[in-house]
């Protein structure tokens, strides 16, 4: 049973990274960290350029958050 929700997390997070991927080609992130809060899930992305991630008055952000 706790293979089952260890899979599902893992699986959960490569979709996560390969969406983000996908999204941002050009933004130079190294890494993506999942962090569970009471609310629900917060997605932490670490990168060297962080004004595309943002985009022009935070654009990206939003179309990503919105997705």
């Amino acid at each position: 049973m706790i293979e089952k929700i260890i899979v599902a997390k893992n699986i959960r997070e490569y979709t996560i990274q390969e969406f983000i991927s996908h999204e941002l080609p050009k933004a130079c992130y190294s890494k993506i960290e999942l962090k569970k809060t009471p609310l629900g899930e917060k997605i932490i992305i670490y990168t060297s350029r962080p004004g595309l991630v943002v985009g022009k008055k935070g654009s990206n952000i939003q179309k990503i958050t919105e997705v």
